[in-house]
């Protein structure tokens, strides 16, 4: 609550910097909706702006959001992306998802138009844009904090299934240089694969790996979980945070880890409001997607606030700010290559169809 009051109180006394006419600041909102993933960061958001409108806005002036549905399609996110710019109403965008569409479309905001992604990762996001921002760490840490974790666990023989796009790709081969153990496999899969017969009999018949790692989204993911428990694989199953959604298998996927940039669990004042919040309003738990939306949110509406709706003005500030935010995923700042400041990883389990902190196990 004193977090919230504190916020309430900047974006009042910022008023004056809010310039430009009419009594809304419109942000925008892209993702692939219809994912669960998507609808975690959709909720995100929508709580986001309930907060900052319950508070008084921002300067008086209430937010909006304008969603639109990027299909995590590259092409679809570039017409997307040229939507938001050409709308003046528009003062910052939350999104895109994938990185795949935030690199397509960085060349479509540069210079015009803010854009902060909740989940995209990719190492190749890192610098692509000045205007181009995100609230979830790049993967050239994210890989190596699992790899290590991987380690830890006492594997030396990892079996790595990637989607072939950015983030997989990227994610993959940071994992790969840092993963001290022998790597057995390494295979290429499309985000629409459901059919993981073959490769399991692969796994348990030839290439036997202590661990196999995954880079994907749920709808691919359950998939191939259920197949490795259908032929009862004896390795241990670890993901990526786009994984995050396979709780939608319920207990289906317990024992399976999972590397997130929050857990519903944690134990910070700012996680703990959030988590109410969400569960309060959505009658579900938030998972990392839904959490670095929020924090997007939040974010976007502090440089708002502080810089006014100026849209260069909005990126100076996200790109030098002074005092770090404290937010859902922890307390961290923006930087002028666009990657978060202070964060870190936290490995979670299914447990109960619920993902769990496994250091608190």
């Amino acid at each position: 609550m004193k977090r919230l009051m504190i916020l309430a109180a900047t974006l009042a006394v910022a008023s004056c910097g809010t310039r430009g006419g009419g009594d809304t600041v419109y942000l925008g909102a892209t993702a692939p909706f219809g994912t669960g993933y998507g609808t975690q960061i959709r909720h995100g958001i929508e709580l986001a702006v309930e907060e900052l409108n319950k508070a008084g806005g921002i300067g008086g002036k209430k937010v909006e959001v304008i969603a639109k549905d990027d299909s995590a399609s590259g092409s679809r996110g570039v017409a997307v992306a040229e939507e938001f710019v050409s709308d003046p109403k528009v003062v910052a965008v939350i999104g895109h998802a994938n990185s795949v569409v935030s690199v397509a479309t960085a060349r479509s905001y540069d210079g015009r138009l803010v854009a902060i992604s909740p989940s995209s990762s990719s190492p190749d996001l890192t610098g692509v844009s000045p205007w181009v921002f995100r609230t979830i760490n790049s993967d050239s840490l994210n890989g190596v904090e699992l790899a290590r974790f991987a380690a830890s666990r006492g594997h030396k023989r990892a079996a790595l299934l990637y989607e072939n796009d950015a983030f997989g790709r990227g994610l993959i081969a940071v994992f790969q240089r840092a993963f001290p153990g022998q790597v057995v496999a390494v295979d290429p899969i499309n985000a629409s694969t459901r059919e993981f017969e073959p490769l399991v009999t692969y796994y348990r018949t030839r290439v036997r790996p202590d661990v196999v790692f995954v880079v994907g989204t749920e709808g691919s993911g359950i998939a191939f979980i259920k197949e490795a428990r259908r032929q009862q694989l004896p390795s241990e199953l670890i993901g990526a945070d786009g994984w995050s959604g396979i709780v939608a298998a319920g207990s289906a996927v317990d024992g399976v880890i999972v590397g997130a940039p929050f857990s519903a669990d944690a134990t910070t004042e700012q996680a703990k409001k959030f988590v109410a919040a969400f569960k309060a309003r959505w009658n579900a738990l938030p998972d990392g997607f839904a959490a670095c939306a929020y924090d997007a949110t939040m974010i976007a509406a502090r440089a708002i606030a502080e810089a006014g709706n100026d849209r260069a003005a909005v990126r100076t500030w996200l790109a030098t700010m002074k005092e770090p935010h404290d937010g859902a995923t922890g307390r961290f700042t923006l930087g002028a290559n666009g990657d978060p400041q202070g964060k870190s990883l936290v490995m979670l389990k299914v447990k109960g169809g619920q993902l769990v902190n496994e250091a608190a196990k």
